[in-house]
């Protein structure tokens, strides 16, 4: 399994090269709230289904889904929530996206899915508005909502932040920053 400096590395590089070769002029920078929390187990179960049909390795992921959780006020059975970083943590959270990440395919955008963070880079407003219509559409499918603080959408010329790098502004021809209106 590929460790997540490396997979840092090759998805910085692979947003690097977009930008250079590309040049799009809107994104989506957008980030799940409370992700882990909110996967639904029903929905989570469901998906499983759908990609494995091997009863044993059903139950036992139905099992550790709906684990009880010990509390100070006793057990509970949480109808959703998973551990944030227990071993299978990224294989669920891949398969309660995977939706998400379908509804990208063939659109003539750059889509790039890491965990809860999302970057859809873009050329045109229009490609940006469809983007945006798209992945609310199947974030509110799944029944889960945006950190108004971790996300924005706009002109990716003020540059941007995604997996904890900077991407800086871009520079018009004449080398001069694009510059945020700060009114």
């Amino acid at each position: 399994m590929m460790k997540y400096a490396e997979r840092l590395k090759q998805v910085t590089q692979h947003i690097k090269k977009i930008l250079a070769e590309k040049k799009p002029q809107f994104l989506i920078r957008a980030d799940v709230k409370s992700f882990y929390r909110s996967i639904l187990h029903f929905k989570l179960i469901q998906d499983i289904k759908k990609y494995y049909d091997d009863p044993k390795l059903l139950t036992m992921l139905e099992e550790i889904i709906t684990n009880p959780i010990d509390t100070p006020y006793g057990y509970k059975n949480p109808v959703h929530g998973i551990a944030l970083r227990g071993p299978l943590s990224q294989f669920f959270s891949g398969i309660y996206l995977k939706l998400l990440d379908d509804a990208f395919n063939g659109m003539e955008v750059n889509y790039i899915r890491y965990q809860d963070d999302i970057l859809i880079l873009c050329q045109t407003k229009r490609q940006l508005n469809r983007a945006r219509r798209r992945m609310m559409e199947v974030l509110h499918e799944r029944r889960l909502n945006l950190s108004r603080k971790k996300s924005r959408m706009g002109n990716i010329g003020w540059g941007f932040h995604f997996l904890g790098i900077d991407y800086l502004p871009t520079q018009t021809e004449d080398h001069r920053s694009h510059q945020r209106n700060t009114c």
